[in-house]
């Protein structure tokens, strides 16, 4: 298995340097084009075989070699490759940097002018500047980039559906259109259901059978199958009911495609990446740790002493603190012995809770879910202008008949003038495509939390289910997002930079977790499972509702001003337009 890993990754990476040398290649073309010759030319051009390319590869690739080629895809996933960009260190310096151009002003340029890179992510993310800005223009980009469907395929269709007069609009009865990848969404989602049924139908009867074992353990049965279709529809109704209310004060411009896009990127693409994250900074937490306590002299037993309390004696490695060391009795399983040790240090313990709560959990999260919803790029956030351009490089009949059996209107006549006219609309539709992403994370967190982490019962599993609704942490704090994102990208303050975007989300989903955490913490360092201890589950409800209360009290109050001061811009705007007329 390594190896087949390791030949996949060698067999990508040769893909990778060719793909580069295509870019460079079509580069060179451009440069040495006297007039602007059609893209849809240059890329005809086919590559100098190697037996040239030997010749004149600095030529042929503006510079580059081989070794640049292996290095910024390198096998040993680090490497050294130039700078992409022909800048003086005095026009360097004066443009903004991130922190990779930071550390590479500070370092790398002095030294030798180098990148140092990992695991091919700079050279990527240069290769992806050449194709936004040099190779490729943004309407030929206006694509689904799964389906490889454009937009102009199946936009057309949503506005229409949108902004139809009320005569003109689809009934309940039918499905408003939807692009490709949308309906394949939708498609994989029922065959999964599908599939679930049918184990849920024959688990009982052949699971035992299969594995020859009296074992009664508990198989995934129709109960069971139950509870996955309430939850599925426990998000879905959250989310209708959310899109519901959004549209009351002006309505949303987010159409049902959207939504379905929006809600995937949670539910695949932002819980992959918090659970990669969440496993990396939790080892790399526990690791330090272990670290602190093996400095400080303290061993790990596995066996209690007689009393039932770990006990003291000589460490085998030399203590920095003391010459003694402790005997860290770990009840039963050595890898809880953070728990053990915490039982006796609470300041310690509680410490810990706390980088978990904020640092592993809240901010990891609130992170991925922000990145999930800027990962989807979706045309009902795209201008008159962009629509307009993306449409005009669309080739298609206009007797073509779409989906819904509506004759297909010429792209380049359609009139997209109620395109992103309201300020107020386009902060609704940001809101519910961030709240989309989040109830799409919480829907494949519940579903992990009830039959992984509670699937001993049905009526264990209806009780998580029925807890964590009651309390929708993750969609509460997407809305307290998408103030930040709204005031950044629709009022223009760009001071809300990413992290006085999530800070208000991560303060309630860290402190939500660290209090509830705590609370566990205290009730079983007394001696009592938080799930049998009435007062410890008292206080943990009067901690959740309090902190519901307060994040939807801030919410509501600054979302209000919020639309307030979009209707205001809205006002001017309107105001400009009636003058031009």
């Amino acid at each position: 298995m390594l190896f087949y890993v390791l030949a996949l990754c060698y067999k990508g990476r040769s893909k990778r340097i060719e793909v580069r040398k295509d870019l460079l290649w079509t580069k060179y073309q451009i440069s040495e084009s006297s007039q602007n010759t059609d893209l849809a030319v240059l890329w005809e051009q086919e590559r100098p075989e190697d037996e040239e390319e030997a010749r004149d590869l600095s030529t042929y690739y503006l510079g580059q070699s081989r070794r640049d080629f292996s290095s910024a895809h390198p096998c040993c996933l680090v490497g050294c490759y130039p700078e992409d960009r022909n800048l003086n260190q005095e026009v360097a310096s004066s443009l903004e940097h991130n922190l990779c151009g930071a550390l590479w002003d500070f370092f790398c340029f002095p030294i030798c002018g180098m990148h140092v890179q990992l695991c091919g992510m700079c050279a990527l993310a240069q290769e992806a500047r050449e194709v936004e800005q040099v190779l490729l223009p943004p309407p030929y980009r206006r694509i689904d980039y799964i389906t490889m469907q454009a937009y102009a395929d199946y936009y057309p269709a949503i506005y229409l559906d949108k902004w139809a007069e009320a005569p003109l609009r689809r009934s309940w009865s039918r499905i408003p259109p939807l692009s490709r990848l949308s309906i394949r969404l939708l498609q994989a989602a029922l065959i999964v259901a599908a599939l679930l049924l049918v184990w849920a139908l024959v688990a009982n009867l052949y699971w035992h059978k299969i594995y020859r074992t009296n074992n009664k353990s508990h198989v995934f049965n129709l109960a069971d199958y139950g509870i996955f279709i309430a939850t599925v529809m426990q998000s879905g109704g959250l989310l209708m009911i959310l899109v519901f209310f959004t549209n009351l004060p002006k309505k949303s411009e987010l159409s049902l495609d959207a939504l379905v896009k929006y809600f995937a990127s949670g539910f695949v693409l932002s819980v992959t990446l918090a659970v990669f994250w969440e496993m990396v900074i939790g080892l790399a937490l526990k690791t330090f740790v272990a670290f602190i306590l093996i400095v400080a002299g303290v061993d790990v037993v596995d066996d209690p002493g007689s009393n039932g309390t770990y006990t003291f004696g000589i460490g085998f490695g030399p203590s920095l603190l003391s010459n003694t060391s402790r005997h860290l009795a770990a009840e039963a399983d050595p890898r809880n012995f953070l728990d053990v040790f915490g039982n006796e240090h609470p300041v310690f313990y509680t410490m810990m809770l706390m980088l978990e709560a904020f640092l592993m959990a809240a901010f990891v999260e609130e992170l991925c879910k922000y990145f999930g919803y800027r990962m989807v790029e979706h045309p009902d956030f795209l201008t008159k202008d962009d629509l307009d351009q993306a449409m005009s490089v669309a080739h298609d009949e206009p007797s073509e008949e779409v989906e819904d059996g509506h004759p297909r209107q010429h792209r380049e006549c359609q009139d997209y003038s109620f395109q992103r006219k309201s300020l107020q609309a386009q902060g609704a539709a940001i809101t519910l495509a961030m709240i989309a992403v989040a109830i799409g994370f919480t829907c494949c967190e519940n579903l992990v939390y009830i039959f992984v982490y509670s699937g001993e019962s049905v009526k264990a599993e209806l009780t998580v289910l029925i807890a964590r609704s009651c309390f929708p942490v993750h969609p509460i704090s997407a809305a307290l997002q998408s103030l930040g994102v709204v005031r950044r990208d629709l009022e223009a303050d760009r001071s809300r930079a990413l992290g006085r975007i999530i800070l208000p989300a991560v303060l309630l989903h860290g402190g939500y977790d660290f209090f509830i955490m705590w609370i566990d913490f205290l009730s079983r360092r007394h001696g009592v499972d938080a799930d049998e201890n009435p007062t410890a589950l008292l206080v943990s409800l009067i901690v959740s509702v309090s902190a519901m209360l307060v994040a939807l009290t801030w919410y509501f109050r600054e979302s209000k001003l919020q639309r307030e001061r979009l209707a205001a811009i809205d006002q001017i705007s309107n105001v400009d337009r009636s003058r031009l007329l």
